[in-house]
């Protein structure tokens, strides 16, 4: 597949996960928007936004956010959603590396992103120049279980499925330490089954009539957004840069 069919199909999971999903993108968010509570972080950076749900919701809970994406097509339907619900995100087609802010953030959030990126440490070290003293990188959405990879990941664009040993290690090559690691989504494990175990091509969207709508939304609000399950389809992490690098006056950094 080349990278143009890539990001199309990763453009259509993304609007797809938007509208079948909900409540499951309602409790992504929030559990962000309480991780970045936690670490004291205000001023954020999300890249890879995609669709703007996690930017818009934590705008709406006070933060002050930017997205970034290289898809035109994505931060166009997030500018849509921030006026919708009458929220200020920044929102910008850029690169990472490209990307050069007035000021620095707080932390830099990467949700769903790494796994479609094919050098993942350094998209990391990409993010050194906009974050400050001991700013945080939040990581989540990394699918689990190397043993799990499908066709679908690579339809979608995933060059890869995560074990914590890979995830600690990429994080400490590309210059962060205070590593907090933990498994999310222990419920999407049964539906990540479900396409090898029935040799389908896509998660089973057709069964989420309202009574399990209604399930997820209350599992992922008293459950998974507040235990941590042993297993999971997904890594959250959580790392500190300590050693801030020196910015290039040239590139109009301050």
């Amino acid at each position: 597949m080349n990278k143009q069919n890539g990001q199309a199909e990763t453009e259509l999971a993304e609007m797809r996960l938007d509208e079948e999903t909900p409540e499951y993108n309602k409790q992504r968010a929030e559990v962000i928007y309480k991780i970045l509570r936690k670490e004291g972080a205000h001023r954020i950076l999300d890249v890879g936004c995609g669709l703007g749900k996690v930017s818009v919701h934590l705008a709406q809970q006070g933060l002050d956010v930017t997205g970034i994406d290289i898809s035109k097509n994505l931060i166009g339907l997030a500018r849509k959603k921030s006026r919708e619900h009458e929220v200020n995100v920044n929102f910008e087609v850029i690169e990472l590396k490209e990307f050069r802010p007035k000021e620095r953030f707080d932390a830099v959030l990467f949700v769903g992103v790494l796994e479609h990126i094919n050098d993942e440490v350094q998209m990391m070290k990409d993010a050194h120049h906009v974050l400050k003293t001991n700013g945080k990188i939040v990581i989540t959405d990394m699918p689990t279980f190397k043993c799990l990879f499908m066709e679908r990941d690579r339809r979608i664009g995933h060059y890869r499925r995560y074990n914590k040993k890979d995830v600690m290690r990429n994080l400490k090559a590309a210059g962060y330490s205070n590593i907090k690691l933990k498994y999310y989504n222990f419920l999407m494990l049964f539906g990540t089954l479900y396409p090898p175990v029935f040799k389908k091509g896509e998660y089973p969207y057709g069964i989420l009539n309202p009574i399990l709508r209604k399930f997820l939304y209350l599992w992922y609000r008293y459950l998974e957004n507040n235990f941590v399950f042993p297993i999971g389809d997904r890594f959250i992490a959580v790392a500190t840069l300590h050693d801030l690098p020196e910015r290039d006056s040239k590139n109009g950094f301050p």
